[in-house]
């Protein structure tokens, strides 16, 4: 399987990972970080932990 972006020009491009909307702008950096092609489940489930943090933390009202 494979993951692509599509941006609002055409343009279509392989990524190793995303996130959408407005949450997006608070994990990139973390997923920029942390991602790895060899992560193991763990680690992967660690890194989407990170996210959700940070997302709880900008994202007060929802606490």
């Amino acid at each position: 399987p494979r993951l692509y972006w599509l941006d609002e020009y055409g343009s279509l491009q392989t990524v190793p990972y995303g996130a959408h909307g407005h949450g997006a702008n608070f994990i990139l950096s973390i997923l920029d970080q942390g991602y790895r092609p060899d992560l193991d489940r763990q680690q992967a489930a660690d890194l989407l932990r990170r996210c959700f943090a940070q997302l709880r933390t900008r994202y007060v009202i929802n606490s």
